[in-house]
């Protein structure tokens, strides 16, 4: 089956739409293992542990962090329904 073949275009623009959900998800869990990596500076870190506010703050630009990746992937995840018909109205016609 050649390039050119209905069939073929279609799971192209399939895979295509499969590539950038994962890219997504690459993204999201880059996300996740950055801030695991400074919750862990701050564990390991003894001024941090001295004092509840040093520890309150590394916790709280974490949850920032993630919160804000989060509402990222949600909306990069809302977009990909739309981009996946978009290249199937493109395949067909």
């Amino acid at each position: 089956m050649d390039a050119s073949h209905p069939l073929a275009r279609l799971q192209r623009a399939w895979m295509e739409s499969v590539l950038e959900a994962l890219e997504v998800e690459v993204d999201f869990l880059n996300v996740c293992a950055i801030s695991n990596a400074k919750v862990w500076t701050c564990l390991a870190d003894a001024r941090s542990l001295s004092g509840s506010a040093s520890l309150h703050s590394c916790y709280h630009e974490v949850a920032k962090d993630m919160a804000d990746a989060h509402l990222a992937r949600l909306g990069k995840v809302a977009e990909l329904p739309e981009d996946f018909k978009q290249r199937l109205w493109e395949e067909i016609c």
